[in-house]
């Protein structure tokens, strides 16, 4: 979905990656912006992130629904001109896309997916790129 809006909305979107997963997948984040790749001063910037935990997408869900609505109402609907025209917003859908692969639909016990590969709660333990993955 991500690169189907990057392609189709180009004056108002620019899709990077940050990195990859413990699997090597992207982890992608949509800038949604009037000026995408342009850091303007003054304006403010946000961040938003889903899907930490793997096997939660409502949280992937909601924000893929905000790139849409972003997209297909910027310079139409005056809220969402406003919101591009004035801000610059970074939206990662996924931050956890190994766990999200992973995890099964209806799994209510909520295990499977969860932490990351290495075994990480990603909303309560940020790995430490500088400390060494199992050292206490």
């Amino acid at each position: 979905a991500l690169p189907i809006y990057a392609n189709e909305y180009p004056h108002i979107t620019r899709l990077y990656s940050v990195g990859k997963s413990v699997e090597s997948r992207e982890l992608y984040v949509m800038e949604i912006s009037d000026n995408p790749g342009i850091r303007e001063p003054g304006e403010p910037e946000f961040k938003y992130i889903g899907n930490m935990h793997g096997n939660e997408v409502v949280g992937r869900e909601l924000l893929l629904n905000l790139i849409e609505y972003l997209c297909k109402n910027y310079g139409t609907n005056p809220e969402a001109t406003h919101l591009v025209s004035h801000t610059r917003i970074h939206i990662m859908p996924s931050m956890n896309p190994d766990g999200y692969e992973k995890s099964h639909e209806g799994d209510r016990d909520g295990v499977v997916g969860r932490n990351n590969s290495n075994n990480y709660d990603l909303n309560r333990n940020f790995p430490d790129q500088f400390d060494q993955i199992g050292r206490a």
